[in-house]
């Protein structure tokens, strides 16, 4: 039991932190399609922007791809 209570506490943290650190880059003005983009590429948020900026095509597929994953999920919620 103690391990579920851990687990679940793990997972209720890291979903703070997680919409914690969403919310400051946010408010930072940075695009949180280019910071996933550059998580999955491993490059800083920096290079990615640039890349992007620059029609880098690699880039902007990912971008694509993480768009249209989150409207496709959004627009089944509204149906539900």
């Amino acid at each position: 039991m103690c391990g579920i209570a851990m687990q679940s506490a793990a997972i209720a943290v890291s979903r703070i932190i997680a919409q914690s650190q969403l919310a400051t880059a946010l408010n930072d003005g940075l695009d949180p399609h280019l910071m996933a983009a550059a998580v999955l590429l491993n490059l800083s948020y920096e290079e990615t922007e640039r890349r992007y900026l620059a029609g880098d095509q690699e880039v902007d597929d990912i971008v694509r791809t993480i768009v249209s994953g989150l409207e496709k999920d959004f627009s089944a919620k509204l149906r539900d």
